[in-house]
């Protein structure tokens, strides 16, 4: 992942919710450092706990899904379906 990607995250909310106790939503990739990645919320979360344009500071265990920026190559990964 490079800068200007985005990632989709699993939100996960403690306390009390109007709807659901976690949702999935994507977040770019604004900073890399190490292992830890910084990015903005880019969708519109559907619970209060955190709004779109939030940072949010997350590990590459916690990405569930990825989009690059621009025409960069994707590496061919076979899927989970053809293990």
């Amino acid at each position: 992942l490079l800068v200007g990607d985005m990632v989709k995250l699993l939100f996960e909310y403690e306390g009390e919710v109007e709807k659901y106790g976690g949702e999935r939503m994507w977040v770019s990739v604004d900073r890399i450092d190490g292992a830890t990645f910084e990015g903005q919320l880019l969708s519109e979360p559907c619970e209060n706990h955190i709004a779109t344009g939030d940072i949010v500071r997350f590990r590459s265990e916690d990405i569930l899904d990825f989009r690059y920026e621009g025409d960069r190559i994707v590496p061919d990964v076979p899927s989970s379906r053809e293990y």
